[in-house]
């Protein structure tokens, strides 16, 4: 008889899930990436964040955004309006038996503008890769306070010799320094 009833126990468990932690498989995008149980991104000049589209649950669970971990105000719109610095939400995903708490942390970096400046001059060769190292570019935010920018994107092309343009972007503002490439 005890065997019978632990191989019943045994057999609701496996069919119920009970026991096994429910964890949301969820898809992440537009830079989106999650550690543990804190879903996180950094923005540039970016004012909102689409939770809904940037977040998705693919086995239909239920994800319900709240303002902070007071759990009084609940988002249900498209876009969220972000503002400078570090921007907190909670997500709570549901599979209608279990909740898991997710952190939502956004890092947005709002800027005025920026500047590019050749610090360390030199001249380039044909097809040589452009020396990151030899330009400083300085941010602005949008609270005054400046800091310097090591994530920006370039584009430039050293396929033959002259004075050639390097376009610096960061949070969708350009600047172009010139450069000296010889054969």
């Amino acid at each position: 008889m005890k065997r019978l009833l632990f191989v019943f126990f045994a057999l609701c468990v496996i069919l119920c899930g009970c026991g096994s932690e429910y964890s949301p498989d969820l898809i992440l995008t537009g830079g989106l990436y999650r550690v543990g149980d804190t879903i996180c991104g950094s923005y540039v000049n970016e004012y909102f964040f689409y939770p809904y589209r940037d977040i998705t649950a693919p086995n239909g669970d239920i994800m319900t955004l709240y303002s902070d971990d007071t759990y009084g105000e609940y988002f249900s719109g498209d876009a969220l309006e972000l503002r400078d610095g570090e921007n907190r939400f909670v997500l709570i995903v549901s599979d209608g038996r279990s909740d898991v708490r997710l952190d939502v942390v956004i890092d947005c970096t709002l800027i005025l503008d920026f500047t590019a400046e050749i610090t360390s001059p030199r001249e380039y060769s044909v097809h040589e890769a452009f020396d990151r190292s030899s330009v400083t570019v300085t941010a602005q935010r949008e609270n005054g306070e400046y800091f310097i920018v090591r994530d920006y994107d370039i584009e430039y092309d050293f396929s033959a010799a002259g004075v050639c343009r390097v376009r610096i972007e960061y949070g969708g503002i350009c600047h172009d320094v010139y450069v000296t490439v010889t054969e």
